[in-house]
């Protein structure tokens, strides 16, 4: 997160993202050397910013000097290097006004799935503009949504990070906690899936080709002479509807 000024993190439940990036937003505002830093932490609603985030960011405050805290406004404030007290204030997607007119340093989006696209494009990432912002997505798969665009985009920018954390690959959670997951009554596989593996095609149960497979097709490099001899072939997903083209 301090190499790239625009990260995308998908990854699973319980693996810590919501710390991570609280001790990031910390970490950056002491360290911020422009006057009145400002930074905040975004969840889809109000009520959740105040759930998931407010206890860490008090906790992981308590032991600068002169701390400030706002419980009405969800606000610290810290020493930082600028000589000035820099502000974590937290936000909720639902009050989309709140955020508007303000600056920032430095933007966490948390559950970014749960969005609406228009919270970074139209409000977020201007406010970001004038001080050389930086921004942090993180979230878990819900489709194909706000948090699938940016990770698509990241990809293909290599001035962005993008990354997917599954837990085949985190390796955090025993064995035998996953398969008491598995077996909670409820959690499908394509749940699982989508909350553990981090799939996005998972949001559906009837996706015959998933997210994993189509985005490694794009990434193969065939030489012409592997398949300049051969016909060409179009396949056609017609999906489940039929319909009648006059």
């Amino acid at each position: 997160m301090d190499a790239y000024r625009f990260c995308v993190i998908v990854a699973h439940r319980r693996l810590g993202k919501t710390v991570a990036v609280i001790n990031q937003l910390v970490k950056r505002a002491t360290l911020c050397e422009k006057p009145r830093p400002r930074y905040g932490y975004i969840a889809p609603l109000y009520n959740q910013a105040k759930s998931i985030a407010w206890d860490y960011l008090k906790l992981y405050t308590a032991s600068f000097p002169n701390v400030k805290r706002n419980e009405s406004e969800l606000w610290v404030e810290i020493p930082s290097n600028s000589g000035t007290p820099a502000r974590i204030r937290l936000f909720g997607g639902d009050n989309p006004d709140a955020l508007r007119g303000l600056y920032y340093d430095g933007l966490i989006l948390d559950e970014v799935a749960q969005m609406k696209p228009q919270i970074w494009s139209e409000i977020l990432l201007p406010a970001l503009v004038d001080r050389d912002g930086w921004g942090v997505f993180i979230g878990t798969p819900r489709g194909f949504n706000l948090l699938f665009q940016l990770y698509n985009d990241g990809l293909k920018d290599p001035s962005w990070y993008a990354n997917i954390f599954p837990v085949s690959k985190t390796n955090i959670f025993s064995e035998e906690q996953l398969e008491v997951i598995r077996k909670t009554p409820g959690m499908t596989e394509a749940k699982y899936r989508q909350e553990f593996e981090c799939d996005f095609t998972s949001s559906s149960e009837d996706i015959f080709i998933n997210l994993d497979i189509a985005l490694n097709a794009t990434k193969r490099e065939n030489k012409s002479q592997t398949y300049s001899w051969a016909p060409v072939v179009i396949g056609v997903d017609v999906a489940r509807e039929s319909y009648h083209c006059d």
